[in-house]
């Protein structure tokens, strides 16, 4: 597996303080982790930074962009200025986060989600599934 470096853009922890959302980015994409006490316990991609690739899921690689069909046309360009926020519910008993990027609604992570649910994903896949309106 090839390892990229992962820039961390936003910690976003729930009150209690057990739980937080992650948001990190690589040259590639941006993706959100599900923290609990210390352990991964859920991801999301969120979007691409770098232009979509083709379908291409053999290369084993940390957090890589998502490919043509499961990302939508186009890429975010500047994370690094974004502002993240999260909102905190219970769904059916299971603790989730509702992900906002400059108070828009970009994607939601539950506890054991793998994947989440991203706006920016244009068909359900491996690495996130589709968010509607």
């Amino acid at each position: 597996m090839m390892f990229q470096v992962m820039t961390k853009l936003a910690t976003l922890e729930r009150p209690d303080g057990i739980e937080a959302i992650v948001v990190e980015s690589n040259e590639e994409a941006v993706y959100a982790y599900f923290w609990e006490s210390g352990s991964v316990n859920g991801f999301v991609w969120l979007f691409n930074i770098a232009a979509v690739p083709p379908e291409n899921f053999g290369e084993k690689r940390q957090a890589p962009a998502n490919p043509l069909p499961y990302a939508g046309v186009g890429t975010v360009s500047s994370p690094l200025v974004a502002r993240f926020k999260g909102v905190w519910k219970l769904r059916e008993g299971v603790i989730e986060c509702a992900i906002y990027m400059d108070s828009k609604l970009i994607g939601v992570l539950g506890k054991g989600d793998k994947p989440g649910w991203s706006m920016f994903a244009a068909l359900d896949g491996p690495l996130a599934l589709r968010l509607l309106d």
